[in-house]
């Protein structure tokens, strides 16, 4: 399985006035050949935009699996805490979105070798930098739980370029964990340095929980 989103009118950022929706492509032959399966999150409305899914089995062998969205909502495009859908069928149909209390995006979600879930993120707003949280059972998910995995990212001591606003330099985060055989955890992330002309590139963060 494998979680994308769009529009089915118009490309683009904003699309023609129609908000993106996030769908689960299926393959059924190792990943060589993909189509369309379920989608995951819409709103006819055309106010939330529902973007980046990031996905996860429940349990081993069995057909639950959780998503989580970034989401934005129109017309301000102002950026949204983060929803949770699920699925009791292996992705073909799913629940309605429930909005978590976390604010932060786009997401990478986990389940941890003692049953718990972790779920990371990149924190697009001062102080900057990526933070994750940690679930019980990957349904429920609590800011009380959050901690922070790094601080920074966003160029600083540059005249043109405001930390409180940085613009295009607010582009930082897109983790991608995973849960090695010793039990710590490896983030791999972007943010910008602080030359003269900022350039982005790739950190890894190593942890435990």
């Amino acid at each position: 399985l494998m979680g994308v989103y769009g529009r089915i009118k118009g490309f683009g950022e904003e699309g023609q006035h129609e908000t993106t929706r996030s769908a689960l492509l299926r393959s059924d032959d190792g990943g060589r050949n993909w189509e369309y399966f379920s989608t995951m999150a819409f709103d006819a409305a055309s106010i939330v935009d529902y973007e980046e899914p990031a996905i996860c089995w429940l349990d081993d062998g069995g057909e639950r699996v959780v998503g989580i969205l970034r989401t934005h909502v129109n017309p301000s495009g102002d950026a949204k805490n983060m929803a949770v859908v699920t699925s009791d069928d292996g992705g073909f149909s799913w629940s309605l979105p429930r909005f978590t209390n976390i604010w932060g995006y786009p997401a990478e979600i986990l389940r941890l070798r003692d049953g718990r879930f972790c779920m990371i993120y990149g924190y697009r707003r001062p102080p900057y930098g990526v933070r994750g949280c940690v679930s019980d059972d990957g349904l429920h998910w609590d800011v009380a739980d959050e901690f922070v995995v790094r601080e920074g990212g966003v160029p600083r001591g540059h005249a043109k370029i405001s930390w409180e606003n940085p613009g295009g330099y607010q582009h930082i985060g897109y983790p991608s964990a995973q849960q090695l055989p010793d039990g710590t955890i490896v983030v791999l992330y972007h943010e910008w340095d602080d030359a003269p002309q900022p350039i982005q590139y790739v950190l890894a963060s190593r942890f435990t929980l």
